[in-house]
């Protein structure tokens, strides 16, 4: 029994190390008063985090390519705080109830001069970028050989360098804020970009660009007070996740259709509430929190108990995932099987 006593007193000093470690260090993000700027705004994920962000008292401004939608958008965002007053992640909630400053703004985040436009107009309305939320993207799932290269172009343009461009605009405006506390970039990427699925390698390549591009950042932003965060929505009810199954292969559905599709408004909770909690990976259900250790390899980790986590249940995950992997491969190959006969 000396060792078990043993491994108990040795457990504050692991605890205590493992929290030194940590870095960057743990923070909290705050969006009351602050300005945030979220892409894809007009739709799907990003519309119910523009939603979220006005219940926590921030100045909202959304970009999109079609200005109906923008404004049909807008009208949506501000009377939301209308209908529902306790969804806000604050003790303190509502501080512009009744007047919640929202703007849209017309760009393709394909065309940089068009992004940079928008930006500095949405800049010279409500200040300095605070919060900047990339929530645009579009999948078009085939399996490779089946998807045109246009299709291929058009998910590499938006989804990747559709970030680049948003994220080469906004930061010299965020780097100018002059507003107390840490700014943020959050970054929706995909549970495709942990872990691919059959039909979805070429949209798989352009989200998880993402995370490199992410975890680089996180390194140069830093000293100026910037956190970086990394979103990870399963399959969600948007009008996106629509057109996508349109074109999802039979055997992407097969593989695919253990998980449900989350709301919207539900990955936005998760994402605002990690987003606040300064995490770099932020996770919208259990799927995805292990995936998100299984897969953890060198991001930052500022949170203590998510490190606990990790570094108790790595070994373990890994084995789930082998199990995983294992029965895809199996109805992969019986399904080929089945083409054959």
């Amino acid at each position: 029994m000396a060792w078990l006593w043993a491994l108990v007193a040795l457990a504050p000093a692991f605890v205590f190390l493992i929290w030194c470690l940590l870095s960057p260090r743990p923070t909290r993000i705050s969006l009351r008063s602050r300005h945030v700027v979220i892409t894809g705004g007009s739709s799907g994920i990003g519309l119910s985090m523009a939603k979220l962000a006005v219940l926590e008292g921030s100045r909202v401004s959304i970009l999109g390519r079609n200005t109906d939608k923008l404004t049909a958008a807008c009208q949506e965002i501000v009377s939301y705080p209308e209908t529902v007053q306790n969804l806000a992640d604050t003790a303190e909630p509502l501080a512009v109830f009744g007047k919640p400053q929202v703007y849209g703004y017309s760009a393709d985040v394909k065309d940089f001069s068009s992004v940079e436009k928008a930006l500095t107009e949405a800049v010279e309305k409500l200040g300095p970028i605070d919060v900047l939320i990339c929530s645009h993207g579009v999948s078009t799932p085939a399996r490779f050989e089946d998807t045109p290269l246009d299709s291929m172009y058009h998910m590499l343009d938006t989804n990747l360098k559709g970030n680049l461009h948003c994220l080469k605009a906004a930061i010299p405006h965020m780097k100018s804020r002059i507003s107390e506390g840490p700014g943020c970039i959050s970054i929706v990427s995909s549970q495709a970009a942990q872990v691919s699925l059959y039909g979805y390698s070429a949209y798989s390549a352009t989200k998880g660009g993402l995370r490199g591009l992410a975890e680089g950042l996180q390194q140069e932003l830093l000293e100026y007070n910037i956190r970086v965060s990394l979103i990870f929505p399963p399959d969600t009810e948007t009008p996106g996740f629509v057109e996508e199954n349109k074109t999802k292969h039979e055997l992407t559905v097969k593989l695919s259709e253990s998980s449900g599709a989350m709301e919207s408004m539900d990955v936005a909770k998760a994402a605002i509430h990690g987003l606040k909690a300064g995490q770099f990976s932020i996770t919208c259900n259990f799927e995805g929190l292990t995936l998100s250790t299984v897969t953890a390899g060198m991001s930052p980790q500022p949170s203590l108990a998510h490190a606990l986590f990790e570094i108790c249940t790595m070994g373990i995950l890994r084995i789930v995932a082998f199990v995983v992997l294992a029965g895809w491969y199996k109805t992969i190959g019986e399904f080929n099987r089945g083409q054959r006969k």
